[in-house]
């Protein structure tokens, strides 16, 4: 890690690891990754160093949405590509929740502009679009071909990722996620390195001016994201420090993000700990909490962040036996004083500050109060059982506990 005269923070190597694929996940050390060495840049200015990752040659598809446009992020960004000879076309036409046209509009805009490279500026469903969109243009079929683990195999075009909310954490992922309205299905599509963002820059001004429930809901999915992957069956070292540096940091900062989006230091904590979850999932795998709400923003059209927030505290609850020691440790990266507790009450007391954290912050807590007129069908049951969340989660769910959880916040 090197600090520069600006005060910017550059980490070689995606976070300092290397990785590649193998059985069971990600394995973190002393490997390559096919040839790509990610970068994160991070800290206020930290787009001035875009203009060294890019040619005279290349021609950038920038994918973003109107949002993010209106608001003069998009052209901020690309004010900092170099000033000689490279070109760049914007894709604003970015729907929420990543729809399948959508990424399809992208890939065919990046093949009739004779683009060579992918800069995506915005939030979740931007980074899905741009890496889905990848896919598409890379490998032959259609998408839906690829929804699973492991069935892409060339890699996407060179891709740079400009968060501008802190909690997808899809910028660090190697996934995307499609809400296939055809299908009622949210899909994911994981390809490993071959998905994954060349680099990154997370810049605390592209968040001045985001809505407090934006700022919430996005908290909310990175806390959910850090919380699942340091319970998962699959977590491992690696995986567990970035989730507890994580949940330290939203902790620390969610709250004075939401009331402040222009506190300069809470915004870059956020992005910080958004991506840091971002590793932890995409190493050790995500729980029932993601199972339930994939489920529930599918039918119900329900943003996922909010759709995460409202299950997390039950489904802690529901693991907190099997995952007392996880919990425990979260418990002491959000200091609360738990060093002298067993590890189920310091699990229990971990459950008890999230769901007031989430509660601090406005978030919803029935499906009442989020406006969803919620109707239990068997069909959810199942879809969640076919999760990969489903078989990592730390305590095994039948099919009428699934539905139990399901119904708790009715």
């Amino acid at each position: 890690m090197s600090v520069n005269e600006a005060g910017i923070v550059f980490i070689p190597n995606v976070g300092s690891y290397r990785a590649e694929t193998g059985q069971g996940g990600w394995q973190v050390g002393h490997v390559r990754q096919q040839g790509s060495h990610g970068q994160v840049f991070f800290g206020a200015g930290c787009l001035e160093q875009l203009r060294t990752l890019f040619s005279p040659s290349d021609k950038v598809l920038v994918i973003t949405d109107p949002g993010v446009r209106k608001a003069g992020i998009t052209e901020r960004v690309c004010e900092a590509l170099p000033g000689q000879g490279v070109a760049y076309v914007v894709f604003e036409g970015v729907k929420p929740e990543a729809p399948p046209d959508c990424i399809a509009s992208a890939a065919q805009a990046y093949r009739s502009q004779g683009c060579s490279a992918l800069l995506a500026v915005g939030g979740g469903s931007v980074m899905d679009v741009a890496k889905a969109a990848g896919v598409l243009l890379s490998n032959p079929g259609d998408l839906a071909s690829y929804y699973g683990v492991g069935k892409v195999k060339e890699p996407i075009p060179p891709l740079v990722a400009v968060p501008t909310t802190a909690g997808t954490g899809s910028e660090m992922s190697d996934a995307a996620v499609i809400n296939d309205h055809l299908r009622q299905v949210k899909a994911v599509i994981r390809g490993g390195p071959l998905m994954q963002a060349k680099a990154i820059f997370l810049e605390p001004g592209n968040m001045a001016g985001i809505p407090p429930a934006v700022a919430a809901e996005s908290g909310a999915d990175a806390l959910s994201h850090a919380m699942e992957a340091l319970a998962s069956k699959g977590c491992q070292p690696f995986a567990r420090g970035a989730a507890l540096e994580a949940i330290r940091l939203i902790f620390d900062n969610l709250e004075p993000l939401v009331a402040d989006s222009c506190n300069e230091n809470a915004a870059t904590n956020m992005l910080i700990a958004s991506s840091l979850a971002g590793h932890a999932f995409t190493n050790a795998g995500l729980g029932l909490a993601h199972g339930l709400a994939h489920s529930l923003g599918a039918r119900f059209h329900v943003g996922h962040g909010k759709a995460c927030a409202l299950y997390l505290p039950m489904v802690m609850r529901f693991n907190a036996e099997s995952a007392a020691n996880p919990y425990r440790l979260a418990a002491m990266a959000m200091d609360l004083g738990v060093s002298r507790m067993s590890s189920q009450g310091a699990a229990e007391r971990a459950v008890a500050e999230v769901e007031e954290l989430l509660a601090r912050v406005g978030l919803p807590r029935t499906y009442r109060d989020m406006g969803v007129n919620f109707v239990f069908e068997a069909g959810l049951v199942e879809e969640v059982m076919a999760m990969p969340a489903h078989h990592v989660n730390p305590r095994v769910a039948s099919a009428q506990e699934i539905q139990g959880l399901f119904m708790a916040p009715a």
